[in-house]
């Protein structure tokens, strides 16, 4: 009896803890003002007149990849003006992180809730919204894939070049030390 509510436990507390995960992180992100970079991040696919326009406006504003104001582009332009949603779709991304840690990590369960509770998971990542969590989910499907890596070579490929536009500055300024 005692082993069956044990197997029980260990297959709903990554769905238990990712709700728990959501409803903290609804409170949080709805008292959330947005912040300067991120309000920018938002304009530059917004305000964006065409694709050309959108990539042009990039290039002289963020130094980001693409790939996060790309998706704001979309959003502002096909589903909603409204920049309450950019919160919205970045609380969908960090929720999705945090189970596929409580489900997959080969950690202790103690461990997995601690890293997904923790400040960059937490609130860095799920709080702040920024192009950040999408390379940390790309990071983390790269790192459930790869344990079956021959069997996943094409879909790592792609998991590997949305990382890649998730979180690296591609702007030169940025990399010079002067």
């Amino acid at each position: 009896m005692l082993k069956d509510k044990s197997e029980i436990f260990n297959k709903i507390y990554p769905y238990i803890f990712t709700i728990i995960f959501l409803i903290l992180s609804v409170l949080l992100i709805y008292n959330h003002e947005l912040w300067r970079d991120e309000v920018k991040a938002w304009l530059v696919g917004s305000e964006s007149i065409s694709i050309p326009a959108f990539i042009y406006n990039i290039r002289d504003n963020l130094g980001h990849p693409y790939l996060w104001s790309f998706i704001l582009y979309l959003i502002s332009h096909y589903i909603t003006k409204n920049i309450e949603v950019m919160k919205i779709l970045h609380l969908l991304i960090s929720t999705t992180i945090a189970f596929l840690i409580l489900k997959y990590a080969p950690f202790n369960k103690f461990i997995k809730i601690l890293m997904v509770f923790s400040y960059y998971f937490f609130f860095e990542y799920s709080i702040i919204s920024r192009n950040y969590s999408i390379g940390i989910l790309a990071i983390i499907i790269f790192c459930i894939l790869y344990k079956n890596k021959y069997k996943n070579l094409i879909p790592i490929g792609f998991v590997l070049f949305f990382m890649g536009q998730g979180t690296i500055d591609m702007n030169p300024k940025f990399w010079t030390l002067t």
